[in-house]
């Protein structure tokens, strides 16, 4: 079967094609929107007045900020290494489809007329997928053999892993806030009661208590 897909990689045909180098630029296309995403909910949540999310401890959120740019600079290097003189235009216009996510997330986002929530729905969104590619790529970047990224790659998988539960904690805490403080204000015969509270402590607190649930 291997020896089957092998054969004639440049002839026309129904196949869906894919390089390593592909998958490095989408990565990298991601990274950067991963940037704009997180400083327009940064902006959006600081901006609120409500008391639920501004409770928000955003400081992670920001730094990792700083993280993304350093994924973007591993990811040139790794496309440097492996001789890729395309055009970015034209790999951005190949593809576009691949992007669809991102670019919603961050009209989403930096939208004044959505609300924090879904904006940070979107971001978690994407986050997921993030880390989910990472580990992608981690896995094609050892079976290449380019050793002197692996480590590297290990790291940004670990980086978007405590990113992603981070998200999703404060995801969960801002929802219930909000429908709780709903709940109190209608005077509900029947307060909501879930076993997600105090899963992680405070808003955007430590992830790694997550992995004991």
């Amino acid at each position: 079967m291997t020896e089957d897909l092998a054969q004639n990689p440049d002839s026309k045909s129904t196949h869906e094609h894919l390089s390593l180098i592909d998958l490095l630029f989408v990565r990298m296309a991601y990274e950067r929107a991963t940037i704009g995403i997180c400083e327009r909910f940064i902006e959006k949540a600081r901006q609120s007045r409500d008391a639920v999310i501004r409770a928000l401890d955003l400081t992670r959120l920001q730094a990792f900020c700083g993280t993304l740019i350093e994924h973007v600079h591993l990811l040139t290097q790794s496309l440097d290494v492996l001789g890729d003189k395309a055009d970015t235009e034209h790999l951005e216009e190949k593809h576009r489809h691949s992007l669809v996510l991102a670019k919603a997330a961050e009209k989403q986002a930096g939208d004044p007329e959505v609300a924090v929530l879904p904006s940070m729905q979107a971001l978690l969104t994407v986050e997921q997928f993030n880390e989910v590619a990472w580990g992608l790529l981690l896995a094609l970047v050892k079976d290449a053999e380019l050793q002197r990224f692996v480590v590297h790659f290990e790291q940004a998988c670990a980086r978007h892993r405590e990113q992603r539960l981070a998200l999703q904690q404060g995801y969960e805490d801002v929802a219930l806030g909000l429908v709780r403080r709903h709940q109190l204000a209608t005077k509900s015969a029947h307060p909501l009661k879930s076993t997600i509270t105090g899963r992680a402590g405070m808003l955007f607190g430590d992830p790694r208590r997550l992995g004991r649930i």
